[in-house]
């Protein structure tokens, strides 16, 4: 049996490609332009906030950060929710196959 052709194995690949792929738009997108900002305007990441002598760099890597522990839980959520069950699916013929092989 060709698990390509199943259809719970297309479902998997489609609904794996609807959740990785705009969380790491979001996470590449959230990285690549805070490099940018440190490449190109590095000024602007020295500013102060205020009075205090905490600097926006500072600030905008604690959210980088923040942004990508979001992605990562919100990822681990998705996949535990939409994803396992297919594979739990797709997992359940082959489990069989073997009990019934190793019973012969």
């Amino acid at each position: 049996m060709d698990i390509t052709k199943q259809t719970v194995y297309r479902k998997l690949i489609r609904r794996s490609l609807y959740i990785k792929l705009p969380l790491l738009i979001v996470t590449i997108s959230a990285y690549m332009g805070f490099i940018l900002l440190i490449a190109y305007k590095p000024q602007v990441l020295s500013q102060s906030l205020g009075t205090s002598v905490i600097s926006l760099g500072l600030v905008l890597g604690i959210c980088l950060i923040l942004i990508i522990l979001f992605v990562t839980a919100l990822y681990a959520v998705l996949t535990n929710k939409l994803i396992e069950p297919l594979i739990n699916q797709l997992r359940k013929p082959t489990k069989n196959y073997l009990i019934k092989k190793s019973q012969k």
